[in-house]
């Protein structure tokens, strides 16, 4: 089994009906820690804690993933981004979100970077000196991967 096969089970597990949870469940006991951990990190935050919930209520609990202090930065500052253009009317340059976010210009970047991937921010602009990048809240419904995301968004 794969990585990407752990995944859509994880992901089908969480959507399915009543009748399938439990062979789902039963199949997700079966997977080697090692490959949920490796699946668990290709979704999103917000589907690891859906699913980290929806197995609990079902007695199996999956393996923490381990999170460097480098990813822990980049998450709170993608948290930070994202409630600032949620706030915002109107879209902002990486310049005027960089200066009202906290961190490593680095961490920064990566943060809005992944936003951007996932279809949560939109990009927007020539990304010229005399037209800069804009960024903006995504419309979107909630996406439950990068994948779906772009689906969505295209």
């Amino acid at each position: 089994m794969t990585a990407e096969t752990a995944e859509a089970l994880i992901l089908m597990a969480k959507h399915s009906t009543a009748h399938c949870k439990y062979c789902l469940r039963t199949r997700v006991r079966d997977i080697p820690r090692e490959l949920l951990i490796e699946a668990l990190s290709v979704l999103e935050p917000e589907d690891v804690q859906d699913a980290r919930r929806w197995f609990a209520d079902y007695g199996v609990e999956l393996p923490t993933l381990p999170v460097s202090p480098e990813d822990q930065a980049v998450i709170r500052i993608s948290e930070q981004i994202f409630d600032y253009l949620r706030w915002s009317k109107e879209p902002r340059t990486r310049v005027e979100i960089e200066a009202h976010v906290k961190g490593k210009t680095a961490h920064k970047r990566t943060a809005l970077k992944n936003l951007c991937a996932s279809a949560r921010v939109i990009e927007s602009g020539a990304g010229s000196k005399g037209e800069p990048l804009r960024y903006t809240m995504s419309r979107l419904p909630k996406a439950t991967s990068v994948a779906e995301a772009g689906r969505l968004a295209g």
